[in-house]
């Protein structure tokens, strides 16, 4: 088993208090965009507001179609607001065949008018051997994963 993590810091020209209204929707927590032309169908989404303020929600995709279909479901929990403003949106989801587990934890902060993104991601593989080369090859992605999601957050803030 291997596990490794990386840390991704980004700036994010929108105030905490908007980044959070988009945050914790349904638009945002229960639906995807397109995924490299990958057709995905979501099924079984749920969204539950608590009492302390914190969002949670799990939604099932499934990609492929046929014998080669493949689902998973993920889970994204947003906690409360701090008293600081600050928020965090933690997500977990499997990775294919089984190989392991990848979790994304995203602090976010407010920085003048604008915030600032600390997104940690963690994976675990459980093959041995090779998992320390496969949880490396998915860290690779982690830059470009937290840059997409920044832009769907920008993109559901202007609507």
């Amino acid at each position: 088993m291997a596990t490794k993590a990386t840390t991704v810091l980004r700036d994010l020209d929108l105030p905490i208090g908007r980044i959070r209204e988009v945050v914790v929707t349904e638009d945002f927590l229960l639906t995807v965009d397109d995924v490299d032309g990958t057709s995905v169908q979501l099924s079984d989404g749920v969204r539950e507001v608590h009492d302390d303020g914190s969002v949670t929600a799990s939604v099932t995709a499934t990609t492929g179609e046929g014998k080669s279909a493949q689902a998973m479901v993920q889970h994204t929990e947003v906690s409360a607001v701090e008293e600081d403003g600050s928020f965090s949106v933690f997500t977990s989801v499997p990775l294919p065949k089984d190989l392991g587990t990848m979790a994304t934890n995203q602090i976010y902060r407010a920085d003048g008018d604008e915030s600032r993104v600390q997104t940690t991601v963690a994976v675990e593989i459980h093959v041995p051997v090779v998992g320390a080369k496969i949880a490396a090859r998915i860290l690779d992605g982690a830059e470009s994963s937290t840059d997409a999601g920044l832009a769907r957050i920008r993109r559901l803030a202007a609507r």
